[in-house]
């Protein structure tokens, strides 16, 4: 009822949301899904001893720069709700084949 009166805009956009919509708008949404990597390429290379192996999710482009930058400036926490269903479908499908410790 309160997005009924008080629509929320998206993270990335600042278009007004549909009343289903959560957080970003469906264009957002469909921009980061294009800027997802292939989980089974090559990790990225580690910084240190305590990380063997590393995989990005996504490419660090527009717009989940924006949604990162809110997230880590702005604390705005509830943003990284955008990325849920691909986290969980990530842990899902690879957990038997990368064999990661945790995700960041």
């Amino acid at each position: 009822m309160f997005h009924l009166f008080y629509p929320e805009t998206c993270a990335v956009c600042r278009t007004m949301l549909e009343l289903s919509e959560r957080h970003a708008c469906a264009a957002c949404k469909k921009n980061i899904h294009s800027l997802r990597l292939d989980p089974t390429q090559e990790p990225l290379v580690s910084r240190g001893p305590w990380i063997r192996r590393a995989w990005a999710l996504y490419r660090y482009d527009s717009p989940l720069s924006e949604i990162i930058s809110a997230v880590k400036f702005s604390g705005k926490w509830w943003l990284l709700d955008v990325f849920r269903e691909n986290l969980k479908r990530f842990c899902a499908e690879n957990n038997e084949i990368l064999k990661y410790d945790f995700v960041v």
